[in-house]
């Protein structure tokens, strides 16, 4: 078995929009394979039953184009949600290998990262090539509904994440995902 996970980890926005999940299920969805002189590759629709998605519900609501963004603390609204819950139930669920449960903390547009987020001083510390979602993601990414250090870090309903997680598994068991749940923080 072979679970494609579409990451969010870098400093461009135009890779950022590139990369969101439904471009993963698309190469899950495209069998690749290379000739055998490994100068060309051969792609084409083959539905391979050993090909699937990891949805990492963290990274749903830090992807762009309809994620949170840490230098703003804007996006994810309600309508772009929605049409996000849509497009996931379209997946067929055997090809939904697993999903990891993880959330993020809502970014604050008042004090987004750079800007006086909680976050600043391990961005300043640890410069990250990989771009804002992924500090973002490594500093604020609380287990859902506990919150961060086992829920001793929750100062207000921030702090217990936007990700939205319980909507977003309401919608892959109503379309039939009975796969792997993990959870990180």
């Amino acid at each position: 078995m072979i679970t494609q996970e579409r990451t969010l980890w870098t400093n461009h926005q135009e890779t950022a929009a590139a990369l969101n999940w439904e471009k993963t299920w698309d190469l899950v969805q495209l069998g690749v394979c290379q000739s055998p002189s490994d100068r060309v590759v051969i792609a084409h629709r083959q539905d391979h039953p050993s090909l699937g998605l990891c949805i990492d519900t963290a990274h749903l609501a830090l992807g762009a184009p309809y994620g949170f963004n840490p230098l703003t603390g804007k996006g994810y609204d309600d309508n772009e949600f929605s049409a996000l819950l849509d497009r996931l139930a379209k997946v067929p669920a055997e090809k939904i290998f697993y999903v990891e449960l993880a959330d993020v903390i809502t970014p604050d547009q008042a004090n987004p990262l750079g800007g006086g987020s909680e976050f600043d001083d391990w961005q300043n510390n640890n410069p990250a090539p990989r771009g804002p979602a992924f500090v973002w993601a490594f500093c604020g990414r609380p287990v859902p509904l506990v919150g961060r250090n086992a829920g001793r870090s929750i100062e207000n309903e921030r702090h217990l994440g936007g990700a939205r997680v319980l909507e977003i598994l309401e919608v892959l068991f109503k379309n039939g995902f009975r796969g792997m749940l993990t959870f990180l923080s």
